[in-house]
């Protein structure tokens, strides 16, 4: 992945998590946030993924800058795995 492209990828994924962030305390804060609808669960679970991409280059980022050469690799498998469960986990919670 090119530099521009992950650089993009990031800024992208920001701005969606912004946009549905916003609709959510705006929701709460005027009280109208009813958690029933099948749209709010699919907007959920797709902001979650987006969340978990986002959270993915930012961290391989961090990795590849400050980590050692030798870490690297079993570093970024550790973190794949963490967000890969965290992400199995939640999807599980909203589909229940």
């Amino acid at each position: 992945m090119t530099g521009l492209l992950h650089h993009r990828i990031v800024k992208y994924t920001a701005l969606i998590n912004l946009v549905y962030l916003s609709y959510v305390l705006f929701s709460l804060f005027f009280g109208i946030f009813p958690f029933n609808y099948m749209w709010q669960k699919i907007a959920l679970l797709l902001f979650l993924i987006n969340m978990s991409v986002h959270a993915r280059l930012g961290l391989w980022a961090v990795v590849t800058d400050y980590i050692p050469y030798n870490f690297q690799s079993f570093l970024l498998r550790i973190i794949d795995l963490y967000l890969f469960i965290i992400l199995i986990w939640v999807i599980i919670l909203i589909c229940t």
